[in-house]
């Protein structure tokens, strides 16, 4: 068994205990396939000792069937012979109707006596209502999918998840199943590659097809997939802790298309989110153990007074993940209060994992673990380029989400930024673009979260700079990029850590106000531009310091510092903030 891999079978798969996918034809592989057909079942193709049924039950193969209402209510004992035998019987429509078209010409009502009619049908065969539907042509509009998904359907769509194996064209122009072999073989790596593992993919019952599956099948469970049903792959919904598998959801790895990014979860969540400002204060790794930080933090919050704050940002994962009885606690009793939860999870910046794990740790020119900071902290960093880090991250966010928490914050998801830059060696990333890089990241770690939980929202961290001129390249992170992929984004425009003149001011340190005014301004009207609607809310400094460009004295800062930073942020249009004091210290 591989070095990494038996940890996981004795606690759950998360990066804080171990790291690894499972090796090629383990149990619960990361890679998996979700063989789903559409249209009618054709009798010579499915049944007989060489058709299609016999093949999967041999092979042991789970499959979904996207059947029309019209065969259901005729032919039923065939329907009737694939749900025994374990498989998935979905909705396509009663006729194969295009229901734009109808709906256009008939209105919406003729599309669902469509749907219930087909439903009905299925369900007197198999005494189980579909949960899916796939519209045939995947034709379908955002009115009609909304008010689908309204009466209990899961929609389909093309590449959300389906794969199209154009496998009627083969059959329309009498290719070899060769060639369905080489294509699907080729879009398997090409996903891959791009470290997308799971594949839900459209066949049709045609002689192709059968035979280029008697190949496929035995070359795919070679290559250590594993075969699973649509509803193991998506949606993916949280479960409770005792029910994730190790090694399993911990692994699986999809990227959203564009058009899920945008999807209309997505919008409806940062318009609600919008609603209300949030006004959190954050619990550090450091104090989380502390009775008395954690009750004083309980007398400061209090979502139902505006004087009160009515968040909480708690260290989930710096470094370790705190899978434990306090979070659990923690969680409890806040949520009992009714307190907005944040998990805030540190990213790249990972001692744990680049000590228990130096191949995926950024080194120095000799050898050693690169390190940021002070020598005593022991700050080592990971390789934004690597699959592993990403998986890695992806099952601790998932566990936030099963959790409870109702937001996943993620900080230092970024390349480094100080420290000796001239010497530093990634194990994976081969220099060239570090945005290409961090937004490659970015997609992989949202898509995957918001397949497992529509309903999270996804925050991020990034530079006062960042946000101000809507890029930094040495550190991956571009506002455009960023904005695709999460809802939120949390300027930490500390004025402490400003350059000296800017905003035409000595020591912006002095100046909290025009500080987050300008930031907040500026960086606000950067991201309407792009035609993109995450949410602003900053992190507001709690904190006293000296600028760290040596701009002018310590200033100490208290309730007036901290009110002005509120107050700039609030007159650039952004009511919602996050209060930062490591220590966790507030009054």
């Amino acid at each position: 068994m591989n070095r990494w891999l038996a940890p996981l079978f004795l606690s759950l798969a998360i990066c804080g205990q171990a790291l690894a996918a499972p090796e090629a034809g383990a149990e619960g592989s990361y890679k998996r396939i979700a063989l789903t057909f559409d249209d009618e079942l054709r009798a010579k193709i499915f049944s007989g000792d060489e058709g299609l049924l016999k093949l999967l039950e041999r092979e042991g193969v789970p499959a979904t069937f996207f059947v029309l209402g019209y065969q259901a209510e005729k032919d039923t004992k065939l329907i009737a012979l694939a749900a025994k035998s374990g498989f998935e019987i979905e909705n396509h429509t009663y006729g194969h109707e295009d229901i734009v078209r109808l709906s256009k010409a008939n209105g919406d009502g003729v599309v669902f006596q469509n749907l219930w009619r087909t439903s009905r049908a299925i369900e007197n065969i198999t005494g189980i209502r579909p949960k899916y539907f796939r519209p045939p042509y995947w034709s379908i509009n955002r009115s009609l999918k909304t008010a689908i998904e309204n009466d209990g359907y899961y929609v389909t769509d093309i590449g959300a998840p389906d794969i199209n194996s154009l496998d009627y064209d083969d059959y329309a122009h009498h290719r070899d199943a060769d060639v369905l072999v080489q294509r699907l073989n080729k879009i398997i790596k090409h996903r891959e590659d791009t470290w997308k593992y799971d594949h839900v993919i459209v066949f049709h019952e045609l002689p192709q097809t059968l035979a280029a599956l008697k190949i496929l099948i035995p070359q795919w469970k070679a290559s250590g997939h594993k075969f699973v049903l649509l509803k193991d792959i998506w949606p993916k919904r949280p479960g409770t802790l005792s029910q994730l598998r190790p090694g399993f959801e911990y692994a699986s790895l999809r990227v959203n298309s564009p058009a899920e990014v945008a999807s209309a979860e997505r919008t409806a969540n940062m318009a609600a989110t919008s609603q209300k400002p949030i006004r959190a204060i954050y619990l550090s790794i450091d104090a989380l153990y502390s009775k008395k930080i954690v009750d004083n933090l309980n007398e400061l919050l209090d979502a139902e007074r505006p004087d009160r704050f009515n968040a909480l940002v708690i260290d989930f994962k710096v470094d370790k993940m705190q899978d434990t009885p306090q979070m659990q606690r923690l969680v409890q009793r806040f949520k009992a209060k009714r307190i907005y939860l944040i998990a805030r999870i540190t990213v790249m910046q990972d001692s744990w994992l680049a000590r228990h794990h130096p191949e995926l740790a950024i080194k120095d020119g000799a050898g050693n673990l690169w390190m940021s900071g002070s020598k005593s902290w022991h700050r080592y960093w990971v390789d934004p380029a690597s699959p592993e880090v990403l998986r890695c991250n992806i099952a601790i966010a998932k566990r936030a989400i099963d959790y409870g928490f109702d937001e996943l914050n993620f900080d230092y998801i970024r390349f480094p930024s100080d420290g000796d830059m001239k010497h530093i060696v990634y194990p994976v990333f081969g220099g060239g673009n570090k945005v290409a890089a961090m937004d490659a990241f970015f997609a992989g770690l949202t898509g995957e979260l918001r397949a497992y939980n529509p309903r999270v929202k996804l925050s991020i961290d990034v530079f006062g700079e960042v946000f101000l001129y809507g890029s930094v390249p040495e550190i991956g992170q571009q506002l455009a990029s960023i904005a695709k992929y999460f809802d939120i984004i949390c300027p930490m425009a500390y004025p402490s850590h400003y350059h000296c003149k800017e905003f035409g001011v000595a020591d912006p340190n002095a100046h909290p106000y025009e500080v987050y005014q300008k930031t907040l301004a500026k960086g606000t009207a950067r991201i309407q531009a792009f035609g993109l609607h995450p949410e602003s809310r900053p992190w507001v400094q709690a904190f006293g310091l000296k600028s760290i460009y040596g701009c002018g004295p310590f200033i100490p800062y208290g309730s007036k510092e901290v009110l002005a930073q509120i107050a700039g942020a609030a007159d650039a249009g952004v009511r919602s903030f996050l209060l930062w004091n490591a220590g966790s210290h507030y009054r």
